[in-house]
């Protein structure tokens, strides 16, 4: 459902959102912390500056920062701004659901959960990773490993504690 340039989005807003300093961050240094190309992190970038979610900065010591407080960034703004619109696959010329054939009822109330669900998430709530223990936090797949692991490196190597 979401795709690589997404989970990049929203692995770029979540180092963000956890780096402690709220300096900006040039796509350079997050590539390198996250393990993904420069390149392609900046095109990410550029498209959630474009929405709004993202802020540039430009100089020697310019980058990005999150736009707006991270309460107030939803999954659904991220997902649109990077894949665009969440299309149903249903008539939407349909003034109601119960005119439609059985799929079409099942297409359209799959599309509303989906809008419901992204857009009841934000940023925040998905940054909060006090209830995370060693193990999930260790799980390769899990889209937040590359960024606990890029956000916990600079804090072992400034004495910041453990990680």
């Amino acid at each position: 459902m979401l795709t690589k340039t997404t989970r990049a989005g929203i692995q770029v807003l979540l180092y963000l959102s956890m780096e402690p300093a709220g300096e900006p961050a040039s796509p350079r240094s997050m590539a390198g912390a996250l393990g993904c190309s420069p390149t392609y992190l900046a095109k990410v970038a550029g498209q959630l500056v474009r929405a709004g979610i993202l802020r540039a900065h430009k100089g020697a010591k310019g980058g990005v920062t999150l736009g707006r407080p991270t309460a107030r960034i939803t999954l659904l703004e991220i997902v649109q701004a990077l894949q665009g619109p969440v299309l149903a696959d249903y008539c939407p010329t349909l003034k109601s659901p119960g005119l439609a054939c059985r799929f079409h009822q099942a297409m359209f109330a799959l599309h509303q959960a989906t809008i419901e669900t992204l857009s009841k998430w934000t940023l925040a709530e998905l940054a909060d990773v006090s209830d995370q223990t060693p193990r999930r936090a260790s799980n390769t797949m899990c889209i937040l490993h590359p960024v606990l692991r890029a956000v916990a490196a600079p804090a072992r190597k400034r004495g910041r504690g453990e990680a």
